[in-house]
């Protein structure tokens, strides 16, 4: 039985290593521009943290200057808003396409981190198998 649970508790550590250090599962994507006409353009970026982070959006204007960022769920981004972001420019991004999928993809992420994972729940027996052994 000691030899099963050591076997056991060698293969369940290595799965967790695996899930630990392994290319993270959020999706990886390139920032997404939207032409906000006159000049004006927003980039739409992924989570710069996977684990806390939000898909979120920057807002320029015809000189290249920000003047606003903000999550998709409308918290503010590095302390920003879009409080100083013309009416008509802020409608024509959140009613973009590229705008919906990253709320979409950012409901996805927020969701997932309160799901079980099984990367917490081997740690969670891995670590209950160590008491049994005791």
């Amino acid at each position: 039985m000691k030899n099963f649970n050591k076997i056991l508790l060698t293969v369940l550590t290595a799965i967790l290593m695996f899930s630990i250090f392994s290319p993270n599962m959020a999706e990886a994507a390139s920032s997404a521009h939207v032409d906000l006409g006159g000049g004006w353009d927003a980039r739409i970026d992924r989570p710069h943290d996977t684990k806390t982070g939000k898909w979120h959006g920057h807002v320029y204007d015809n000189k290249g200057k920000q003047i606003g960022a903000e999550n998709v769920d409308g918290t503010k981004h590095d302390g920003k808003d879009f409080k100083k972001v013309p009416k008509k420019k802020l409608e024509k991004l959140k009613k973009s396409k590229k705008w919906k999928d990253a709320k979409s993809k950012n409901k996805k992420l927020v969701d997932s981190r309160s799901e079980m994972s099984w990367v917490k729940f081997l740690a969670w027996l891995a670590s209950n198998l160590v008491l049994l052994n005791i």
